[in-house]
């Protein structure tokens, strides 16, 4: 009896068992989630966004990761509370050139791109060294462009090009003279820079030369290039001078500086005789107290106009003064320098090189009254003429204001593009000398070459955390979308 009622209570046990288990997965414990970590996240992330957009704080935030720490530092007290972000699109802050160039180059380099300032926020460049048959280990996988000095064979180095920069998404910038042979054994400019097979050609003297043509859509591969050189300004830096008057015309009231420094915009690089080197016709200019810029526009050491900050103002064209060229000052960066851009339609002067020597009078106080090629423009030159090799035209950046005489273009500048990369060849314009409006031409094509890519402050694994996007646009000096993300949440 005792082993049948042991068994029976072993049953009852049993059943139980059984019968909680199935209880507890039929009708499981009820649990209320609030969520409520995330929701302070979220509402956190969405106030310092929103705060710093309404304090004009943001658009420096997210291009500037120190002052982005040090504002995140002052409105997160909590100490176990981390952040992440991210920055698409507007302009690549930093700008790593890999150089294939001398360490003159790379000086000349560095100096053309100093001080860049856009959207009053620094484009700052950082320049190495590299060879071709291999990207410099140090920055291979951080350069953003590869910028090549003078001509070089490229056929031993297309591989390394496209599988180090190409297929990376890294843009090109060569800076060569070529002539029809050289093109034609030269894989490289064939395949890499789509140059077609070049011809020597005579055509008129060219007067000016020109952007081919304004494009009409974003799609347009010169679009970028065009819309930069337009709108980044040019920084001109400046020498200090005692504190005194302005020097002025009389037709214009001096006024007596405490702050006092001088500059000029150089451009449009002229021959004086054949046996004194090239220069550039400055226009020179005077801040007076950070405030505003007096500038000399008739060649006579002294101001005859005054041009504050966000002005446009027009100067001479020093080859025709029956014309004008359109500036405007961005801005004004204390005593230091001013920043200029230029408006269209602005013609370069000494751009694409051709075989023929000439000399232009020296002005005295003035320019010649018409220097246009002084008097050349009916005789012929003979250029080496380069092509898109696919035949496209509107690959075409700037060209001569004429024709060859089978009425072919005259390229100064090529672009070329991928899914990927960008790349770019651009006529040597070093040889005379590199005035303001060529250094602008290449910066414009080194912002395009380097793309807009997306930029990121890491911090360590999160446990828990959620991130909030913030679309924004700014115009300063030229119209610019970007979008940024702050991560916020709760270490590991």
């Amino acid at each position: 009896m005792r082993n049948k009622s042991q068994i029976a209570t072993l049953e009852a046990i049993v059943s139980i068992v059984i019968l909680f288990v199935t209880l507890s997965i039929l009708f499981p414990k009820f649990t209320y989630q609030n969520k409520w970590d995330a929701a302070k996240i979220l509402l956190k992330e969405r106030d310092i966004l929103t705060t710093a957009d309404r304090i004009g704080k943001l658009y420096e935030l997210t291009f500037n990761s120190s002052a982005l720490i040090e504002f995140l530092q002052r409105v997160i007290p909590e100490k176990n509370i981390i952040y992440w972000s991210q920055a698409e699109g507007g302009l690549t802050p930093n700008i790593t050139i890999a150089c294939n160039c001398t360490q003159e180059e790379a000086g000349e380099l560095q100096g053309w791109l100093k001080g860049l300032k856009i959207n009053n926020r620094s484009i700052n460049f950082t320049i190495a060294f590299t060879n071709l048959d291999s990207i410099n280990p140090i920055i291979r996988k951080t350069f953003d462009v590869l910028l090549i000095f003078g001509y070089k064979n490229l056929t031993p180095y297309v591989n390394t090009l496209k599988t180090e920069c190409i297929d990376q998404g890294k843009g090109i910038i060569e800076i060569a003279d070529m002539n029809e042979t050289q093109v034609q054994g030269d894989l490289g400019q064939q395949e890499i820079f789509g140059i077609g097979v070049a011809t020597s050609q005579d055509a008129k003297q060219s007067e000016y030369d020109v952007f081919r043509k304004s494009p009409q859509s974003v799609t347009n591969i010169t679009y970028l290039p065009f819309k930069y050189f337009y709108h980044v300004p040019i920084p001109l830096f400046t020498s200090p001078l005692p504190p005194g008057n302005v020097p002025t015309d009389p037709n214009l009231a001096s006024e007596y500086c405490k702050e006092l420094s001088t500059g000029s915009l150089k451009i449009q690089w002229y021959i004086i005789d054949e046996n004194t080197p090239t220069q550039p016709y400055a226009y020179k200019f005077w801040i007076c107290n950070s405030t505003k810029v007096f500038f000399d526009s008739d060649w006579n050491e002294s101001a005859d106009m005054i041009v504050n900050k966000g002005e446009t103002f027009n100067l001479p064209n020093l080859h025709n003064t029956s014309e004008n060229f359109t500036f405007s000052l961005n801005y004004i960066d204390g005593q230091e320098k001013i920043g200029v851009s230029f408006k269209p339609n602005y013609k370069f002067y000494d751009f694409i090189k051709y075989n023929l020597s000439y000399k232009i009078n020296k002005p005295g106080n003035g320019p010649p009254e018409h220097a246009v090629a002084a008097g050349l423009k009916n005789k012929f030159a003979e250029y080496h003429v380069l092509t898109p090799g696919d035949g496209n035209l509107n690959r075409i950046l700037i060209q001569g204001d004429n024709t060859t005489q089978a009425g072919e273009p005259i390229p100064g500048v090529i672009l070329n593009a991928s899914s990927l990369s960008r790349v770019a060849w651009i006529s040597n314009f070093t040889d005379d000398g590199v005035g303001d409006d060529e250094r602008l031409l290449l910066t414009s094509l080194i912002l395009w070459a380097a793309g807009k890519k997306t930029t990121s402050i890491l911090a360590q694994p999160f446990k828990e955390g959620y991130f909030t996007s913030y679309v924004n646009v700014v115009n300063q000096d030229m119209y610019e979308v970007y979008k940024f993300t702050l991560g916020v949440g709760y270490p590991r």
